[in-house]
């Protein structure tokens, strides 16, 4: 992020979440959202993100609600289809907040995918991801996603459910983490790929049941994205600037992805 109003966390990345649900066969078709379909059996994901902003709560976020914290929080890492319905993956985060001060820290992910129509067939789409990540506090939280999806033509929606529990003290009893997308390939039967379409982040958005928020308060993100396959459908690339509201005001941020399947 940079400081000031229109600090907010300017992200390159690929996948989702700071990592990578997202990947299948064909295509990465969102930046923020996670695809409910995971990986294809047998592939391999390599992901790498470097995000501009770092969250002052301690808690694993794509927006300060400050507006306010410098710094750089770049990920790497790898997701393997295991089977057609199980993807296993795990990711670490390096942290440069005042430099030359870095954390470390990482994670791991299961996505189980429920439904998944054939290649080329409408559908609906519907996957459950479990993961654990240490933060850079040294706190664990551990979130379970539930990722629901619809395809038509060109066309696809996607909303992701994250209930998280950090253990702390200090923190809510649960979090409530939402993103949404919607795009259309206006490539579509083309044998290329380039979509276009917005997506949202919602953050901590428990705040309007709680009297009290352990992270800062409600944090909603709007952008307007697009993704790209190139390589035979192999590199993916997706760029989402957008505005954010947060509690002290409003800024603007953005996301750009690289990706690569083996």
């Amino acid at each position: 992020m940079i400081r000031g109003r229109f600090a907010v966390a300017t992200s390159l990345t690929i996948l989702t979440w700071m990592v990578a649900f997202d990947a299948h066969a064909d295509d990465r078709p969102f930046v923020y959202a996670i695809d409910a379909v995971g990986a294809e059996s047998g592939e391999v994901d390599a992901t790498y993100a470097i995000n501009v902003g770092s969250s002052s709560t301690g808690a694993v976020r794509f927006v300060d609600p400050t507006i306010n914290p410098a710094g750089v929080v770049q990920q790497i890492g790898a997701q393997v289809g295991a089977t057609p319905w199980l993807t296993v993956g795990a990711f670490g985060l390096l942290s440069v907040n005042q430099a030359p001060y870095a954390q470390g820290t990482g994670g791991g992910y299961l996505h189980f995918t429920a439904i998944r129509p054939d290649t080329g067939i409408d559908g609906a789409t519907l996957g459950f991801t479990v993961q654990g990540v240490r933060e850079f506090a040294g706190v664990f939280a551990l979130s379970l996603f539930v990722d629901a999806g619809f395809r038509r033509g060109g066309f696809e929606l996607v909303g992701n459910a994250q209930f998280e529990r950090r253990m702390s003290t200090a923190a809510d009893p649960m979090d409530l983490l939402v993103r949404c997308a919607a795009n259309y390939d206006v490539l579509h039967g083309s044998g290329s790929s380039l979509r276009l379409g917005v997506e949202y982040v919602g953050q901590d958005l428990e705040d309007a049941f709680e009297a009290e928020e352990a992270e800062g308060g409600a944090v909603h993100l709007f952008a307007l994205s697009s993704t790209a396959t190139l390589l035979a459908h192999r590199l993916h690339l997706g760029l989402a600037p957008g505005l954010v509201v947060t509690p002290y005001g409003i800024g603007v941020g953005g996301r750009m992805m690289v990706g690569y399947t083996f």
